[in-house]
């Protein structure tokens, strides 16, 4: 299932599951690399870390740090203060995105793969 021919109204848990963590028939060995780091929002720095190093050992040229503030009480949102912690550990300006939406409605990016840094970390 191709992301750009997905209607997200009509996905089923399954298939956002799939599309976000895989099929379990890949297992990342330490090797391979993405297009785009991909970072859940949240309140840990660890994940910026996380993101750095696997963007310092080249492992992909992107990094997208998510989280946003949908009740106005998070000042600056989850995902500048993630970008700040990667570009004071040295990610260049034009290496960071960021998403600070909530809810992505109409915007999905399509990458050839991504690495997760999972909600856990």
């Amino acid at each position: 299932m191709l992301i750009s021919k997905m209607n997200p109204a009509e996905l089923t848990i399954d298939q956002i599951t799939k599309v976000v963590f895989g099929d379990g028939k890949y297992t990342d060995d330490g090797t391979a690399n993405g297009d785009c780091i991909f970072v859940f929002g949240g309140p840990y720095l660890s994940r910026a870390v996380k993101a750095v190093e696997l963007f310092k050992n080249g492992r992909a040229p992107y990094i997208l740090f998510t989280g946003g503030d949908k009740f106005g009480q998070i000042n600056p949102p989850e995902a500048i203060v993630l970008q700040d912690e990667a570009r004071r550990l040295g990610v260049p300006n034009e290496s960071i995105l960021i998403e600070t939406s909530l809810i992505i409605r109409k915007k999905i990016y399509c990458v050839h793969s991504l690495f997760l840094i999972e909600q856990s970390a």
